[in-house]
C-alpha cells in the first residue's frame, strides 16, 4: 500500500486526507517513483480551493517531487530522478503521495548537488523562469532584463537564472531597496510609479531594458512595457486579485517594436519540463543556480504545510515529506 494525500471536495486545503491506496501499477511507457520530497506552490492551494476548473476529484494533488524510480524501464531503477508538470495534481495524481506514476519519458536525473528536499523546492519556479526567460523572452548575454517581484520565489529564480546566462539584472520590489548583490545588479522601488520609467532608465544608460519579467500584473504591467528598450520584450505570469485587465499605450507598443508573452505552465507536459529540468540541472550541479530555504512538512503535517503557503508564511519552501 501506499499513503497519499487525498482531495475529495474543492473549497479549502482543511479538506484534504491521508488514505492509504493501492502502488500505481506498472504499464507500458510509465514509470512509478517513490516520492521522498514534494514541494507545495501557490497553484496547489488554488487547486484545491477550487480554482482551477479542470481538476478532476477525487485528485492526489502536487506538482513538484524528487524520488527513487521503483519500476519502470530497467535502466532507471533504483535511479534519483526529479519532476514537475504534466497533468499531475489536476487530471492525474499528483505528488502529495508516497508514490508517483509518470511517463518514462519523462524522467530526469536529480542533480547530485541537491538533496531530495532542495530539488523538490525548486520544480514550478525554476520552470517558469526557464520558460519566460529562455523560451519565450530568449534572453541572451549581455542583455538586461528587469524583474518585477525579484524577491518572490519566480522572481528570485528568474534572477539566478538571467545572471548565469550573461544578462544584467534589475529587480524590482516594494518597500525599501536591498544592496545589489550576486545575482541582481540594481534595484528600482515600485511604491511610485510615476518615477518607475526613470529609475530603470537610469540603470540602462537611458536605453531602457531588453527584457521585462512581471510576476506581479497591475499597474505594473503597462509601466514595464515603458520600461522596455526598443524591439524589447515582456513576459506575464500574473495578475493581481480582481484586475484581469490592463490598459497600454499601442501606438508606443507598435511604432518601437515591442513584444508580449503570457505564460501558462500548467499546460506544460512532464516531457517538456523533463528537457527544462535536464538544462537546469547543469546550472545546479555549477553552483550557479541555488535551491531555495526548505521547511519540511510531513504528510500527517501537509494541511499546515497548505495554510502556510496560503497564508505567505516565511521560513523556507514547504516540502512535504511523504515517509515521515
Amino acid at each position: 500500500m501506499s499513503k497519499a494525500l487525498v482531495l475529495r471536495e474543492k473549497g479549502s486545503w482543511t479538506k484534504l486526507q491521508v488514505e492509504d491506496r493501492e502502488v500505481p501499477p506498472t504499464a507500458e511507457n510509465v514509470a512509478v517513483v517513490k516520492v521522498l520530497a514534494a514541494a507545495v506552490n501557490p497553484s496547489d492551494v488554488k487547486n484545491v480551493k477550487g480554482m482551477m476548473a479542470h481538476t478532476t476529484l477525487p485528485r492526489v494533488p502536487g506538482r513538484d517531487y524528487s524520488g527513487i524510480v521503483v519500476s519502470g524501464p530497467a535502466e532507471w531503477i533504483g535511479k534519483e530522478v526529479w519532476g514537475t508538470g504534466g497533468s499531475a495534481g489536476f487530471t492525474s495524481d499528483g505528488s502529495h503521495a508516497q508514490h508517483i506514476s509518470v511517463p518514462s519519458e519523462s524522467l530526469t536525473l536529480k542533480p547530485q548537488t541537491l538533496s531530495h528536499d532542495q530539488a523538490a523546492a525548486c520544480g514550478v519556479g525554476f520552470l517558469t523562469a526557464y520558460q519566460a526567460l529562455i523560451q519565450n523572452a530568449e534572453l541572451k548575454s549581455g542583455e538586461s532584463v528587469i524583474i518585477i517581484g525579484a524577491r518572490g520565489a519566480v522572481g528570485s529564480a528568474a534572477a539566478m537564472l538571467a545572471k548565469w546566462k550573461g544578462a544584467k539584472v534589475i529587480g524590482a520590489v516594494r518597500g525599501a531597496l536591498p544592496q545589489p548583490d550576486h545575482y541582481v545588479d540594481a534595484w528600482v522601488s515600485t511604491d511610485d510609479l510615476s518615477a518607475f520609467k526613470d529609475a530603470v532608465l537610469s540603470h540602462t544608460n537611458n536605453k531602457g531594458v531588453d527584457v521585462a519579467f512581471d510576476t506581479v500584473g497591475g499597474e505594473l504591467f503597462a509601466k514595464s512595457l515603458l520600461s522596455l528598450a526598443p524591439h524589447g520584450r515582456q513576459v506575464c505570469i500574473a495578475v493581481p486579485p480582481g484586475q484581469p485587465t490592463a490598459t497600454f499605450d499601442l501606438f508606443d507598443f507598435y511604432r518601437r517594436e515591442l513584444r508580449l508573452f503570457g505564460l501558462n505552465t500548467l499546460t506544460t507536459s512532464h516531457v517538456s519540463a523533463a528537457e527544462i529540468l535536464k538544462a537546469l540541472a547543469a546550472g545546479f550541479d555549477s553552483g550557479a543556480l541555488v535551491a531555495p530555504q526548505v521547511k519540511p512538512y510531513s504528510l500527517s503535517d501537509a494541511q499546515k504545510a497548505y495554510e502556510a503557503v496560503a497564508n505567505g508564511e516565511k521560513g523556507g519552501k514547504a516540502v512535504i515529506q511523504p515517509w515521515n
